[in-house]
């Protein structure tokens, strides 16, 4: 189960886990470690989050926190004493060496599952799981282009100064560098109002869609009618030219410059004589 995934499945609610525990910040961690294939009852053999420095070598690489580092998407992150007596640990999503946001529980005390914002007060390190999978998730960077087309097309950004690139830098210092899924999180699956008018427009281009297609229909036979009506006028020229002993003639919108013509008889003769027998034959006279 990839990260997006299992936010979907927990966000609002209360995660347990292997060996009884539920509702701590220690039973989301090790539930996300879980549906990554990780073994032990409970997980993380610890008696509380602070513990969880290093651990599990068997599966995960620690990696200590410095002012410079930034986790991954996936990734679990652990905090000592400096923000309470157990530590605390959530499941890293996007952010940068300053700020970040993870996918926290009991964080404020009581509080189900949900994404929450952070600095690294307190922050030791992380805890990556081996082969950087993360349940089936290799991060993709978002680029300037991705960024562009998300804030326009979904956003409303104005077009042509978002893609001749007047907020590439905007872009860049809000996002740069982070996994294109973390920013889809954080830019559409939990923003409502958005939620709201994507859903409003399906359901508006659903209600066009009969009209729309009554159209086409309508268009269709106008152009089958047209189509027919040409054959048939097609083929009253061609009897014509055969009783004048003229060349075949297609018929023309405007009557071509290089439009063959008996050696002994004007273009304009021509036509002439052309219109006046399909004059004769239109009105029924012989």
């Amino acid at each position: 189960m990839n990260l997006s995934d299992f936010m979907a499945r927990w966000n609002g609610k209360k995660v347990p886990s292997r060996g009884g525990i539920t509702g701590e910040c220690v039973s989301l961690t090790q539930a996300w470690a879980e549906v990554n294939g990780v073994t032990g009852t409970p997980v993380f053999p610890v008696a509380a989050a602070k513990d969880m420095v290093n651990s599990r070598p068997d599966f995960f690489t620690w990696i200590a926190n410095t002012p410079t580092s930034v986790p991954s998407a996936g990734d679990i992150i652990v905090w000592n004493t400096q923000v309470g007596k157990w530590g605390h640990t959530a499941v890293f999503i996007n952010g940068n060496s300053t700020t970040f946001n993870s996918f926290d529980q009991n964080w404020p005390i009581g509080s189900p599952a949900h994404t929450q914002a952070h600095n690294y007060n307190g922050v030791v390190g992380w805890l990556r799981l081996k082969g950087n999978t993360q349940g089936g998730d290799m991060p993709t960077k978002v680029n300037t282009n991705t960024l562009r087309i998300i804030h326009t097309e979904e956003e409303g950004w104005p077009l042509v100064e978002t893609h001749r690139g007047d907020f590439d830098a905007q872009f860049a210092a809000a996002w740069g560098g982070q996994d294109l899924e973390a920013v889809m999180l954080d830019k559409f699956y939990k923003n409502d109002a958005f939620r709201g008018l994507r859903v409003n427009a399906i359901d508006y281009y659903q209600n066009k869609r009969p009209g729309l297609e009554a159209q086409l229909k309508g268009q269709q036979d106008q152009i089958a009618t047209a189509t027919t009506r040409l054959a048939t006028a097609q083929k009253r020229i061609d009897e014509l030219t055969a009783q004048l002993g003229v060349p075949p003639v297609v018929i023309p919108v405007i009557p071509p410059t290089n439009a063959p013509t008996p050696p002994s008889e004007s273009q304009a003769s021509f036509w002439k004589r052309i219109g006046d027998t399909l004059y004769k034959l239109i009105i029924g006279v012989k």
